[in-house]
């Protein structure tokens, strides 16, 4: 008896792969062959795809306190997906925040009131409309609790100032802050070992030799001590120079390390107490994550484009093919 097969073909994706002519429907065994032009190689893809990604796993949060309102910054680790994932979903109370790319595992929430609770969840979602089950998670701003750290700002910023730091996933281009610039609400993610901080000076006219000195305070006492100073530098450029340091390997995942930066003319800036010649002053926080939520890189992007299709033979045995006009797909969606 013939097999009748009644396709609703709305979207093919395209990743540039080598030129195809035609795919092959396999009635019996419930798969497409992907015939090449100039290749000898196929794939096999589900004609069915009724399968939804998994929900994203790891799902967590980290709070940048600025001593007053709280920063949530949230990440995850990849869901899976029988044919792939297209991206996912964040939502704050029921609320949809943002659509994001399939490539991504990071995403600045906002800042908030102290002491307030908030649920997030996250769904990951794919081109055949199938979507995964959400990942919940409750955060509990921080209460209203300023930080002792000492206080440093410069009395003179109109000739010199900072005016990039660039740290992961921090990159902060500003103008003068007038002295002080408080960026505890800027978080970034950093591995234990090597990282690099990427600094630059504003200048308002001639450019003189100016000395970034950065600390961290790897032991939490609120102190910049001499031996938590990562960079010192003396620079006569306005370009941006990258400076490397090292996080020590001890602190537990999730490790909230402040970090402060300074610049002066004409000497090398303390981390306390006034600067009272050209420089500036930014204060910023690190956490310390320890296993890798970076988003993937060689991930391809898709491109979805409608293509004229021909399905032939009318009368179907085991097999029809499709003819789609010498271009490359390389999944066929359809529902």
């Amino acid at each position: 008896m013939t097999k009748i097969l009644c396709l609703l073909v709305f979207g093919i994706s395209l990743n540039g792969y080598t030129k195809k002519e035609f795919l092959e429907f396999n009635l019996q065994t419930n798969h497409i062959t992907e015939n090449y032009s100039n290749s000898t190689s196929s794939n096999l893809i589900p004609l069915l795809d009724s399968a939804p990604p998994t929900p994203p796993g790891n799902f967590t949060y980290f709070l940048g306190d600025t001593g007053f309102n709280t920063g949530i910054d949230l990440s995850w680790s990849f869901s899976t997906d029988n044919v792939g994932v297209e991206g996912y979903e964040m939502y704050k109370d029921g609320v949809l925040l943002q659509t994001l790319l399939a490539t991504e595992t990071y995403y600045p929430a906002g800042i908030f009131e102290p002491e307030t609770i908030f649920e997030f969840y996250i769904i990951a979602y794919e081109a055949a409309g199938n979507r995964s089950l959400p990942s919940t998670i409750l955060v509990t701003t921080l209460p209203n609790d300023p930080k002792t750290y000492c206080i440093s700002t410069s009395y003179n910023m109109s000739y010199e100032y900072i005016d990039y730091v660039g740290i992961n996933g921090i990159s902060n281009h500003t103008a003068s802050d007038n002295g002080y610039g408080d960026y505890t609400h800027m978080l970034t993610l950093l591995q234990s070992g090597f990282n690099t901080i990427k600094l630059s000076v504003g200048f308002a006219d001639t450019i003189y030799e100016k000395t970034f000195v950065v600390w961290i305070d790897f032991n939490q006492n609120e102190i910049y001590e001499s031996t938590e100073q990562v960079v010192s530098s003396a620079i006569k450029s306005a370009d941006i120079t990258s400076h490397n340091f090292i996080i020590p390997g001890s602190f537990p995942f999730g490790t909230r390390l402040r970090m402060r930066v300074a610049l002066k003319w004409d000497g090398v800036p303390d981390a306390c107490g006034g600067i009272n010649y050209f420089g500036e002053v930014e204060d910023y926080i690190l956490v310390v994550m320890n296993l890798s939520l970076k988003s993937a890189i060689s991930r391809k992007s898709t491109v979805k484009k409608e293509l004229p299709i021909i399905i032939y033979p009318n009368s179907a045995g085991q097999y029809i093919k499709i003819n789609l006009s010498g271009k490359s797909p390389s999944q066929l969606y359809y529902k």
